[in-house]
């Protein structure tokens, strides 16, 4: 699930819990995907007019880290309209809205806009949905409205009228163009006349790396590249602070449901993480939690987290480094070997919170549809599954530090763009060579199987399969069926079938799954067994 998407479904559940007993305001929320804060006028050189505008009438967080079912039953009209299929109500963030407007997966290609790719749309069609929402709303009940934009996530392809000749300059189009979007809503509401009596906030889930650290997009590291979002906060009835202020305090996402909830006049949840911004400042000794598991579960690398305060931000990997982001803000001068009491206080601190009691999960399963949708937005390398424990955030896992593997992960993404042209022979040399510095690497694995597949190379791939399928937390119904599928094609059908239903046993809703299963057992002749796993017996 994206950082969006927890977010959504933080503010979704915590809400829900949150009684109202104070004014009736209304309440939108706007998230920006892949949106680093530099991307933004408030903050760096971009042109965004109108979210500089709304900054102007209210408060905009210089320090923002990395954050919605408003209860019906209190009487809130609430609906979402999401730019992209990575929020889709398969993962349950539909629960509470009276309206949840998604774009099509890709098995429902046609009905998904021409501008767009499959599982995405445009913050044009966003906008346009709320819109007509909003107008027909019932204009004597308080309203929570949800808009998430994807536009600035890969690929960078902006819209006529913000196109630029670099890769930075197409995402800073991206950014401008979305602006231009959400201009429309603000306007609406200032036109009604409803803009003073709503709460609204915007908000990035995380930035976007161009090549500082080595990085190219989002998730394997923890810069403040991908760290430091923007955070708005539009109230003229808040009292703390005056229309157009900076705030310096260190906050996180995680604060925004308790300032909401302080701000409307409901009672918060016990037990939530943040603190409210709204009656009182953030307490001087305060740190944030951030992580990185995305290299450990996709790469073979250590985990990644870390611990950022007012004197500086720790990074914890097998490779450990300190900085000091607000006299460095490159973070280019690692201060770990002379602020030894600082990192040893940082260590307390992610121990300390590793102790804290953890939220469970009951998120919905993806199809297969969805799934295809996800990885063509670059959200699903190896598939759906993840491991049932994770690492302590301190553990020696004795894997390479992601700070380390920086030639070896832009060679197995070259190869995979390799093999995308057609270049395979090339693309499996590479990464066969990446394997050996990094033999337990789920990405590469994954992408090598593909590569032998397709040179017809069965035995070969069947091996790189049964490795992947030997890492724990690589286990997925997908890699169990493509090698099921790798084995029919050896003539091996009797093994084949075990395979596939070690996926289906894994994830019974793999409908494909299951009528490939269906087929192999007919072809074998075992009527019975066919039957009983079309009606869904467990496998």
């Amino acid at each position: 699930m994206s950082r969006a998407a927890r977010i959504a479904l933080l503010l979704v559940a915590a809400l829900a819990a949150c009684g109202p007993h104070g004014p009736r305001r209304s309440l939108l929320v706007v998230t920006l995907d892949t949106t680093r804060a530099d991307a933004l006028s408030l903050y760096g050189t971009n042109d965004t007019p109108a979210l500089a505008r709304l900054g102007a009438e209210g408060v905009v967080f210089d320090d923002a880290h990395t954050l919605a079912e408003v209860a019906r039953e209190a009487g809130w009209q609430t609906a979402a309209f999401v730019g992209a299929v990575v929020l889709d109500p398969a993962f349950g963030l539909e629960q509470g809205f009276e309206r949840y407007d998604a774009p099509a997966a890709a098995s429902d290609a046609a009905a998904a806009s021409a501008e767009g790719h499959e599982g995405e749309r445009p913050a044009r069609e966003v906008v346009d949905g709320a819109l007509a929402w909003l107008a027909a709303r019932d204009r004597e009940r308080p309203w929570f409205l949800w808009v998430h934009v994807f536009d600035a996530h890969t690929p960078y392809a902006p819209p006529p009228g913000f196109e630029g000749s670099t890769l930075r300059a197409r995402y800073d189009g991206e950014v401008r163009s979305v602006d231009h979007e959400l201009a429309r809503l603000f306007d609406a509401l200032r036109t009604e006349g409803t803009l003073d009596s709503t709460l609204v906030v915007v908000a990035g889930d995380h930035g976007e790396g161009f090549g500082e650290h080595g990085e190219d997009g989002h998730s394997v590291h923890c810069y403040e590249t991908t760290l430091h979002v923007p955070l708005i906060v539009r109230a003229p009835f808040w009292q703390r602070f005056q229309p157009g202020m900076r705030s310096s305090e260190l906050v996180g996402l995680v604060d925004l449901v308790p300032t909401a909830c302080e701000a409307l006049g409901w009672s918060a949840p016990a037990g939530m993480d943040g603190v409210s911004l709204w009656s009182t400042p953030v307490p001087g000794p305060r740190g944030l939690y951030f992580e990185s598991y995305y290299g450990y579960l996709s790469f073979g690398w250590s985990p990644l987290a870390g611990w950022i305060d007012a004197r500086g931000k720790y990074l914890h990997a097998s490779q450990p480094r300190y900085f000091d982001p607000r006299a460095d803000p490159g973070e280019t001068r690692d201060l770990a070997g002379e602020r030894a009491a600082d990192v040893r206080r940082a260590q307390v601190a992610l121990a300390e919170l590793a102790e804290a009691p953890r939220l469970s999960t009951s998120a919905g399963r993806a199809t297969d549809e969805q799934l295809a949708s996800l990885r063509g937005l670059g959200y699903v390398s190896i598939g759906s599954g993840a491991p049932s424990s994770l690492p302590h955030p301190l553990e020696d896992t004795g894997l390479p530090a992601p700070e380390s593997m920086g030639e070896s992960y832009a060679q197995a993404l070259h190869a995979t763009e390799l093999a995308l042209h057609g270049e395979i022979d090339e693309a499996i040399r590479i990464l066969r060579a990446v394997l050996e510095e990094n033999p337990e690497n789920p990405f590469v694995l994954d992408h090598l199987a593909t590569c032998l597949v397709k040179r017809n190379q069965l035995a070969e791939a069947e091996a790189v399969l049964r490795r992947l399928l030997a890492i724990e937390h690589a286990v997925t119904p997908g890699g169990w069926f493509r090698l099921g599928r790798c084995l029919e094609a050896q003539g091996r059908t009797d093994e084949a079938i075990e395979a596939l239903r070690a996926g289906l046993a894994l994830d019974p809703a793999r409908e494909n799954q299951r009528q490939e299963l269906v087929r192999m057992l007919r072809a074998r002749g075992r009527e019975d067994e066919a039957a009983e796993v079309e009606r869904g017996a467990p496998q």
